[in-house]
Parts: structure tokens; sequence; C-alpha cells
């Protein structure tokens, strides 16, 4: 979980870089709402390593809906039965 931490951080500043060097408005607005949801996704990680969440049937865990990002463009959200 650590390590997917780290990853997300280093997307998150990636996604950053990009947008503070990109001139084009259109990108700007694009890439504008992936920040917020990788901030919100960080976040949610850090959450489920400070509550020590091991196990996928753990309340912290299923409390989260989980986005999965497909070939970098389409988004679908999973429910959990």
């Amino acid at each position: 979980m650590n390590e997917y931490y780290n990853k997300c951080n280093n997307d998150l500043l990636e996604l950053v870089d990009t947008i503070r060097t990109e001139t084009n408005r259109l990108m700007k607005l694009k890439i504008s709402p992936l920040i917020v949801q990788d901030v919100h996704n960080r976040d949610v990680v850090e959450n489920l390593i400070k509550s020590k969440t091991t196990n996928i049937l753990d309340f912290e865990w299923l409390s989260q809906l989980r986005f999965y990002n497909e070939d970098e463009i389409n988004i679908k959200c999973l429910q959990t039965i």
C-alpha cells in the first residue's frame, strides 16, 4: 500500500508539472479534474494506510468507491457485493 501511495504522489506531481508547463487552455481544462480526482485518491490511500487496512473486506476498504483507469481514457466504477 505504501508503494501505491508513492505512485499516487508521483502521478500527481507529473500532472501538476504538465499543467504548469502546458500553455493550451483546453489541455488545462482537461487535466484539472484529473488532478482533483488524483488528490482524492491519494488521500483515500493515505487513510487506508493510517487505518492499517489489510483486507478487502475491511469496512474502510468497502466504504470507498474504486475507480479503475483503462487505457488512460475510460473510467469505470466497480461495486462490491
